[in-house]
């Protein structure tokens, strides 16, 4: 068991080795999903148990579901299989053996902040140096946008953002410190790195998450008050007011990709694009002023909805809804830190995709399982199932 966990960090740990593909009898591969699968069998032979799902078992069902309308209803279905591996069923396998192995939290919170002071750094020193960034983002200017390891400058704050997030909340609610030095670095290089990336919706979902701490503080009715006064303010600030209210180009582009999203939705509500199959199908009903090609439609529902169908839409919905409720209704530290990382991947979800990537889905099923392992009690609603491996 003892192994199995330590490999789980080490996932955690190299999340960005997504990047390094490679092909195995002619099925593409990477290394992270390499990583998944052997420590997935290292936990067949050492466990040979499924953990007790609970509550868990009709979810996961109805998201293996959704994957398979997902694929089914796919324009191209060999490359909405190969992201059904990827985004659906290795994260859940990833999920199980969590339960099953139940890592310590707080090794898993130093597993992710070493990934994100890893990522920062880089994109520091690239924001120095220049050397690294791709075009079109490398021209000195008002565009110079680092990205990190990564291929372009979103991707640094769709990961940075949440675990930016789980740090600050370990770093302020955990009573062990820890490592405390070492997290709060981590904290200041990835906002550092967040703003270099120019990624407005990541330190905000931060700053709507350090809200949401601030309620279960002494300080909630300051924190309120600050957070209503920065709003009235930034109104008055034309670029803040610019990108509330979706009037810079990146907004006006949302703005029509959803509008063209949603005619598409209304036309094939129950299987929407299917996976892999936006670009193509959205282009039908694509907006005359939206000329931008897009993978996903920028929106976590949206995106849940366009990729799964309405299966995926609901399952979103019911996880979201069942996790909130447990949370708030039995409070503790570590359950007010996961909510607000998930209220971080909200927050920055309405205006990006913070799920379907290799690295972020194994991030939010990760946060799904600990939380689980964190409230076992409260999602042990179903007979403990006696199947074995």
């Amino acid at each position: 068991m003892k192994i199995v966990e330590n490999l789980i960090y080490l996932i955690l740990l190299l999340l960005p080795t997504y990047l390094i593909r490679f092909d195995i009898f002619g099925v593409p591969f990477t290394l992270l999903e390499a990583l998944i699968l052997i420590t997935f069998v290292v936990w067949l032979i050492k466990v040979r148990k499924l953990p007790e799902l609970g509550w868990w078992k009709w979810p996961l069902l109805l998201f293996i579901m959704a994957g398979l309308v997902g694929s089914i209803f796919s324009p191209d279905i060999i490359a909405a299989i190969g992201l059904w591996k990827a985004f659906l069923i290795e994260p859940m396998i990833l999920f199980l053996m969590i339960l099953s192995v139940k890592p310590r939290f707080s090794k898993m919170v130093l597993a992710l902040a070493l990934c994100a002071f890893f990522i920062s750094g880089v994109a520091i020193v690239q924001y120095i140096t220049g050397y690294g960034i791709p075009a079109p983002w490398n021209e000195p200017g008002p565009e110079y946008r680092v990205t990190s390891v990564f291929d372009y400058p979103n991707a640094v704050g769709l990961l940075l953002a949440p675990i930016a997030t789980l740090i600050l909340g370990y770093i302020y609610f955990a009573r062990e410190k820890k490592y405390k030095w070492l997290f709060l670095m981590t904290f200041v290089l990835s906002i550092g790195a967040m703003l270099f990336a120019q990624v407005d919706g990541a330190y905000l979902a931060v700053l709507a998450s350090v809200v949401f701490f601030g309620l279960f503080t002494k300080w909630r009715w300051l924190v309120i008050g600050a957070f209503v006064i920065a709003i009235i303010a930034s109104m008055f600030i034309p670029q803040t007011k610019d990108i509330i209210t979706f009037q810079d180009s990146s907004g006006e582009v949302r703005l029509a990709l959803w509008e063209g999203t949603i005619n598409m939705l209304a036309a094939q509500p129950f299987q929407g694009s299917g996976l892999a199959g936006f670009p193509e199908t959205y282009e039908e009903y694509k907006l005359n002023r939206h000329v931008e090609l897009l993978m996903y439609p920028h929106n976590i529902f949206l995106n849940f909805w366009t990729q799964l169908g309405i299966l995926g839409l609901l399952w979103l919905l019911w996880v979201l809804i069942k996790i909130f409720y447990t949370g708030l209704k039995h409070q503790s530290w570590r359950n007010t830190i996961i909510l607000g990382v998930f209220v971080t991947i909200i927050v920055y979800g309405l205006v990006d995709v913070p799920y379907f990537k290799n690295d972020l889905s194994i991030l939010f099923w990760s946060l799904l399982g600990i939380f689980t392992v964190l409230n076992s009690k409260r999602f042990r609603t179903l007979q403990k199932p006696k199947n074995t491996l």
